[in-house]
């Protein structure tokens, strides 16, 4: 018989990753206002939109192979302490 999915861990984990996502991405529409706002230019505002994307692809892969080689719990953890601070 299967293990089951749907246990209170997956909701747990489900409640975490919309948290995490909600508040990266209601960052992107005012980050730009943001910045206008503190003085920048809009070239400054493009440029901190594009690195941020850049970043978090290039990353992406860097990140996975080092949850393969430590292990995907202990970088869960640690990167849910790191959000947290």
């Amino acid at each position: 018989m299967s293990e089951r999915l749907f246990t209170p861990r997956f909701f747990v984990m489900c409640g975490f990753s919309f948290t995490v996502f909600l508040s990266a991405f209601q960052l992107f529409p005012t980050a730009p206002f943001h910045i206008l706002d503190l003085g920048g230019s809009t070239f400054s505002s493009g440029l901190f939109l594009g690195f941020l994307t850049y970043s978090s692809a290039f990353s992406a892969p860097l990140t996975g192979a080092y949850a393969d080689r430590v292990g995907s719990r202990r970088v869960l953890i640690g990167t849910s302490l790191a959000l947290v601070v």
